[in-house]
């Protein structure tokens, strides 16, 4: 299977929300998400979780639907660990738009 696949437009605005976020809200929520039991209220979710690392639940939620739960799909089917795939990724963001990070509102 081809490891390579073209990042839509808009979820760039979910890597943007997930940058903004920042590494310490990451793993402040990481640690939140594990005392957590499952659920299938997105929204519900986000809310709370974006509460725990104040941060924005419409941003979060966005980030969630529109980056993490589509790579995590496409990560499964390259069958590569996170590493591997983020590393991929970072390839392909900068082979299909230089200039994507710096236009970035920060």
């Amino acid at each position: 299977m081809a490891s390579s696949f073209k990042i839509p437009k808009p979820a760039l605005e979910g890597f943007i929300d997930l940058i903004e976020a920042g590494p310490e809200r990451m793993d402040r929520l990481s640690k939140e998400i594990g005392s957590l039991g499952l659920t299938l209220d997105l929204t519900g979710l986000t809310t709370k979780l974006a509460s725990v690392i104040d941060f924005p639940a419409e941003r979060l939620e966005r980030a969630i639907y529109s980056v993490l739960v589509p790579l995590n799909a496409l990560r499964a089917d390259f069958e590569q660990s996170a590493g591997e795939f983020l590393r991929m990724i970072d390839e392909a963001l900068a082979s299909q738009d230089k200039d994507w990070f710096s236009q970035a509102p920060w």
